[in-house]
């Protein structure tokens, strides 16, 4: 079973986060928990049971296919969710790549246009992979400044 490979890291870490990551995907898309079932695959009631908080009895911790269903209608990379769904412990490289995202997310709008610019150039070079993989992690749209 998938779970019981996971590290007591990832179990204690990063399990507790996968309904708020989850969450805050769906809400930032402004989806509802229906959209993201659709878009997924998934049934509404199990995303739902993702959904609730740690501790409630009827939560339910995705398996890797619907971790990878939920990634592909997210648009995020298979590694990213897995490490928030707690079924693969960070990596330094997990770490550095969400703190990335984080750090584009929370600039303001006048910086982010020229920034995207740049971003898209490096992703679009054959020699920058690691660039096109946090590409894929952010809205493809910049804010119109």
């Amino acid at each position: 079973m998938v779970a019981e490979r996971m590290s007591d890291n990832a179990k204690q870490g990063e399990e507790a986060t996968v309904g708020a990551w989850l969450a805050e995907e769906i809400r930032r898309r402004g989806w509802s928990q229906a959209e993201m079932a659709r878009r997924s695959g998934l049934s509404v009631a199990a995303i739902n049971k993702y959904l609730r908080p740690v501790g409630n009895p009827h939560r339910r911790t995705p398996d890797y296919p619907a971790v990878v269903r939920m990634a592909e209608a997210l648009g995020v990379a298979v590694p990213t969710a897995l490490v928030a769904a707690g079924l693969e412990a960070p990596t330094a490289d997990s770490r550095l790549r969400r703190d990335c995202v984080a750090l584009v997310r929370r600039l303001p709008d006048r910086l982010l246009a020229p920034l995207y610019v740049q971003l898209r150039a490096l992703a679009d070079s054959a020699a920058q992979d690691e660039i096109a993989r946090l590409w894929a992690e952010l809205p493809q749209e910049p804010p119109t400044a």
